[in-house]
């Protein structure tokens, strides 16, 4: 079974393609959806747990007792890492209508977690 189901697969891998078309609007939504979601699907099939929001999700991932399989250290690393970086995707900046911040995080921190979770 694969650890992110395949239309959030998608939503991320077609993202991390064209970064500029999920920047803004509908496409951003969807992108935030889908991030969500494959957060806590790796959560769940990597570590056993899921949690209420993404900085619940995020205490836990940062918890210095928390044991994380060898087979997963590196997904759970650059999970850690793009949910820091998230804050872009869930902002109303009026300031960046280009998404120009939401473009940096989805070739910061998406496309490095798209490439990983495609060779497990």
């Amino acid at each position: 079974m694969p650890i992110v189901d395949e239309s959030t697969l998608a939503t991320l891998s077609s993202a991390a393609e064209a970064p500029t078309d999920y920047a803004v609007g509908a496409d951003r939504q969807e992108l935030k959806a889908a991030f969500d979601i494959a957060s806590s699907q790796i959560t769940k099939h990597a570590l056993g747990f899921e949690s209420q929001n993404r900085m619940m999700l995020r205490q836990k991932l940062n918890r210095a007792d928390l044991a994380v399989p060898d087979e997963f250290k590196k997904l759970i690393n650059l999970l850690r890492t793009a949910l820091a970086k998230a804050e872009p995707l869930y902002s109303s900046n009026v300031y960046d209508e280009e998404g120009t911040e939401v473009i940096e995080f989805i070739q910061a921190a998406v496309q490095p977690l798209v490439k990983c979770l495609q060779k497990i």
